[in-house]
């Protein structure tokens, strides 16, 4: 669909049959063995994605990022194709080219999350402000 799919190419696991309480050591047991020992990405079926950092945090919160924005252009490419467009696939000698195996995913700089967080923090405080001020005085008629 896009190149940054390509990141995970031969690299994602689909787990369908989550128990609910990843805390419990035979789900995590099943996770691991649905990820097996190369793959750094899984989609938790009616839960949600996991990442996996083989090098660091910096790393999982990359691929996090990147899997999370590949979901949502796969829902916008189905819902193209479903009123007619056809979906650009790119085939496996293009993919591979850009699969983690020839990417080094140790120099990759994710969002700064803690940043990022305190600046949507400030704009929605902002916006709060600007409701409130912009809100009407209600008067109690007695």
């Amino acid at each position: 669909m896009t190149q940054d799919a390509c990141l995970f190419h031969d690299n994602l696991a689909v787990y369908e049959s989550f128990g609910g309480i990843v805390l419990a050591p035979e789900e995590g047991a099943n996770i691991a063995a649905a990820l097996g020992p190369t793959k750094n990405a899984a989609i938790l079926q009616n839960h949600g994605l996991l990442t996996l950092g083989k090098e660091s945090v910096s790393e999982a919160v990359y691929v996090f990022q990147v899997l999370e924005r590949m979901c949502k252009v796969q829902l916008l490419v189905e819902a193209a194709a479903a009123n007619g467009l056809e979906k650009k696939i790119i085939d496996d000698d293009v993919s591979l080219a850009f699969s983690p195996s020839f990417i080094d995913l140790r120099y990759v700089q994710p969002l700064d999350v803690a940043r990022a967080l305190e600046d949507e923090k400030r704009i929605l405080s902002s916006a709060a402000r600007a409701a409130r001020a912009a809100r009407p005085l209600h008067s109690n008629p007695r």
